[in-house]
């Protein structure tokens, strides 16, 4: 048995290549591990006890990726939101980047740095995202993480849209793509041109 150390936030997972963890179940315990249901593994807030475990085993290695399948890229597309229940009882909501044939569907936090497998029936979808969204290239959570920074300056800026802010600050029309001027009948507005202001407004 081999086992890897893969980090996450504060945690370190103590994580078994080729065997199980069940053998020193006991000896987690007793150095104050915990076990996590939703990652099927122990961990520990102590660096060196995880180290510790994994020094008594050749060929250990040390990793920061905390996923139990494949990572989900900074441009992947994601499939939507979900609100996932675990065991304990605990609701959290994650973002859908996958769906396996027997359902399985891989979660991710916002972050990235961790991701799981989880069961369908423990999930339930809050919204779908649309592959064509972010100018074809669907919802990442590169774009999310930008979405949400937009969205808290446009509120500093007295903007109450995100994409009224992201046109005004681009100096480009969010309806036609246009730079952002007055035309002859109406004023520019609302981060459209004069013409596209007059279309979305009819006035």
């Amino acid at each position: 048995m081999t086992i890897t150390i893969e980090k996450s936030g504060r945690r370190y997972y103590i994580i078994a290549k080729g065997g199980s963890t069940y053998s020193i179940k006991s000896r987690l315990k007793s150095a104050g591990c915990k076990w996590d249901p939703d990652r099927r593994a122990w961990w520990t807030s102590k660096q060196e006890v995880a180290e510790r475990f994994a020094g008594e085993h050749k060929t250990s290695s040390h990793t920061s990726s905390s996923c139990d399948g494949p990572t989900v890229r900074e441009d992947q597309p994601l499939l939507g939101k979900v609100k996932y229940a675990a065991k304990s009882g605990r609701v959290g909501t994650w973002f859908a980047a996958a769906e396996a044939n027997s359902g399985r569907i891989l979660l991710t936090n916002l972050a990235g740095d961790r991701c799981f497998w989880a069961h369908p029936s423990r999930c339930q979808w809050v919204k779908r995202y649309d592959p064509n969204a972010n100018r074809g290239l669907g919802t990442t959570l590169r774009s999310l993480r930008a979405f949400i920074a937009d969205k808290e300056s446009a509120k500093k800026a007295g903007h109450s849209d995100v994409r009224e802010y992201r046109a005004v600050r681009s100096g480009r029309c969010r309806g036609c793509g246009g730079p952002i001027e007055d035309a002859p009948h109406h004023r520019a507005m609302g981060g459209y041109c004069g013409s596209c202001a007059f279309d979305e407004f009819d006035c």
